[in-house]
């Protein structure tokens, strides 16, 4: 292989130890190796298929299981376990959360995309957006190429749906079954679609690069250690035949066995006295019935509008202005996917 990229050829331990890597370009007998950035890997076959791949983590520093698993599928690509057949760039988001094992530093990373990062005093997190989406532009440059982007999370609370994937809002190119296929083969149980534009970073791929991109929520939140990562293994093995090219065994039927969700409105918070109805430990996707109070915002209480109506990411802790949940209902597949 030549000489060593990273300490131990583990880039997940080089990133938590804030290690200078030993070199950050290496050939290798299949692929060649480029530290683009700390913790943006671009791996580059000799003989590349037509799809350019990102798998992004880490953009919440304390959203440890996919980060583990994006590093458990480089050690197999640097070890020959892993034959890369396209083009893939890993991106470990927020290495100074991660060190700190903290959602973030300052504000939250993703929130800054789509030259949102801009509109602000800099900081960590706003210089790293801006350096994720300029790795971003050097990766997607062929247009004739399909683009996929997998942005890998876990979640702050429990949820009906333990495994779910966000679809960025596109009305010009609507959804296909064939997209969302491959992520049902992988355990997605729930697909949740968007219906305005955001400044998260699948959104960004989508929107600027026509991506097939997603925002994939894994399970909840766990320290580094802790994770089981056997319940990603369907997960690893669809990220494994698309890095080597493989057939996913991915139809229909699978897809049609999942459920769908339309975001129906979103609760910002407005005020500083801010607070849910429900418990701390309330799931993800629980529902509720119409004229149930959700949240106090300042002297104004939000209802649900229509049974049903589920709730999904609520946090009354983030900044005033910010979102603090989205409310979802659920919708049959043919409504929302060609």
């Amino acid at each position: 292989m030549g000489a060593k990229m990273f300490s131990n050829d583990d880039l997940l331990q080089s990133l938590l130890a804030a290690a200078t890597p030993l070199s950050d370009h290496v050939t290798h007998e299949h692929f060649s190796a480029q530290l683009l950035a700390e913790g943006i890997l671009l791996i580059e076959p000799q003989q590349a298929g037509d799809t350019d791949i990102v798998l992004s983590c880490g953009i919440h520093g304390n959203e440890t299981a996919p980060i583990e698993l994006c590093n458990k599928l480089l050690q197999q690509i640097f070890t020959g376990e892993l034959q890369p057949k396209q083009r893939l760039l890993f991106i470990f988001g927020n290495p100074t959360a991660m060190r700190q094992a903290t959602r973030f530093v300052v504000e939250n990373l993703n929130r800054l995309f789509c030259g949102s990062h801009q509109q602000g005093e800099q900081n960590l997190e706003r210089q790293r957006a801006a350096e994720l989406e300029q790795a971003l532009v050097t990766f997607f440059n062929d247009a004739s190429r399909q683009r996929i982007h997998w942005d890998l999370h876990t979640a702050i609370r429990s949820s009906k749906h333990e495994k779910f994937a966000v679809c960025p809002y596109q009305p010009q190119r609507g959804y296909q079954r064939q997209t969302l296929a491959p992520l049902a083969a992988a355990g997605i149980e729930a697909f949740l679609f968007n219906h305005a534009p955001a400044f998260t970073f699948s959104y960004h791929s989508s929107h600027t690069f026509g991506a097939d991109a997603f925002t994939v929520e894994l399970g909840k939140v766990a320290p580094f250690g802790d994770n089981d990562l056997s319940r990603l293994s369907a997960l690893e093995q669809v990220l494994r035949a698309l890095i080597e090219q493989q057939p996913l065994a991915a139809d229909n039927n699978t897809l049609a066995q999942a459920k769908f969700y339309q975001v129906k409105r979103v609760i910002t918070r407005d005020e500083t006295e801010f607070s849910f109805t429900f418990p701390d430990d309330t799931a993800n996707f629980t529902a509720f019935t119409a004229g149930d109070a959700i949240a106090k915002n300042g002297n104004k209480t939000v209802f649900c509008d229509v049974t049903g109506e589920a709730v999904v990411f609520p946090n009354a802790k983030v900044a005033i202005g910010q979102r603090a949940a989205l409310c979802v209902v659920s919708v049959a597949l043919n409504d929302v996917c060609m």
